[in-house]
């Protein structure tokens, strides 16, 4: 979670903080340690330190050995440490908080970007708990380094994005969860010159995307009120609906589209990405808001 470096000749003392947990992602505690290099003979060794302030500078710096001989285990082992490497890194630092210990994974988020998605820690909590076996399963499948904005964008298998801004240096770091709850300018842009119908499909891949995030509890914030009240009176039961009848991840096409009243009504099919012979269908009825809002509800239809 935290390092510092301090360097005596041949000697570097790096100072870690970080934390223990069980290969079932269950927290154990706060680790201090001290892993010393000689980069002469390429030797390391390790010392636990005690701490109980949880203050890394607090631990003893000062380097008092000169030489680490060789021995059967302590070599120093060449890794190459290269673009995706960090990125996967990146991914598994996030699962491995996440799980373990979800409170620092939320401070990690970027600050507008978690108030905004998840407003407070109980909600990103419950994220957590109801999707542990999606975020145990995450895994590296693309990225793309933005030299411009010092960022790594990273995608899972599923196409979600895992996007980490880096400030100072790598473990100074925030990151976000998709790319639509704070988008970017070319987004709105895009959004504040397209037309209504165009507004309306954009909505459309916004839905999908948040479907395939599990980002239930934004899904719930945009449903009509009056729909609300009639099929999903708490967050609740609309997470409990999706996880029983849209459990997968999803790509869709639009079949038809129509303006009613200023309700626009689309019907797309749905098809589940590791199995595209499974589809669905559903009826997505769309109210155009100020600015980038709009509401919905929607039909669902399993197996067209």
């Amino acid at each position: 979670l935290e390092m510092e470096v301090k360097t005596k000749g041949n000697i570097q003392k790096y100072l870690v903080k970080g934390l223990a947990e069980t290969t079932e992602y269950k927290f154990l505690g706060n680790i201090y340690v001290s892993v010393n290099i000689d980069t002469q003979n390429n030797t390391f060794s390790i010392e636990p330190t005690e701490n109980n302030s949880e203050e890394l500078e607090e631990i003893e710096k000062e380097i008092n050995i000169e030489t680490i001989e060789k021995n059967e285990t302590n070599i120093v082992s060449e890794i190459v440490v290269n673009d995706q490497y960090i990125c996967t890194q990146y991914l598994y630092f996030y699962k491995r908080l996440s799980l373990a210990q979800p409170e620092i994974a939320y401070q990690l988020l970027n600050k507008e970007y978690r108030e905004k998605r998840f407003e407070n820690v109980d909600n990103f909590k419950l994220y957590v708990e109801n999707f542990k076996e999606e975020i145990e399963a995450l895994t590296l499948s693309k990225f793309l380094i933005n030299d411009e904005r010092n960022q790594f964008v990273c995608q899972d298998k599923n196409e979600n994005y895992y996007i980490f801004d880096i400030k100072d240096n790598l473990l100074d770091y925030s990151y976000k969860l998709d790319t639509y709850t704070i988008p970017s300018q070319q987004n709105v842009e895009q959004y504040q010159n397209a037309t209504n119908e165009q507004k309306v499909s954009l909505n459309t891949e916004k839905f999908i995307n948040m479907l395939n995030t599990r980002d239930y509890h934004t899904i719930y914030k945009l449903l009509n009120e009056e729909y609300k009240a009639q099929h999903f009176q708490t967050e609740q039961e609309l997470i409990d609906y999706f996880k029983y009848y849209a459990p997968k991840f999803y790509n869709y096409e639009v079949k038809s589209s129509e303006n009613q009243d200023d309700v626009y009504i689309q019907e797309i099919v749905i098809s589940e990405k590791d199995n595209p012979e499974k589809v669905g269908g559903m009826t997505i009825m769309m109210q155009l808001q100020n600015e980038m809002d709009f509401k919905l509800s929607f039909n669902y239809t399993v197996d067209v």
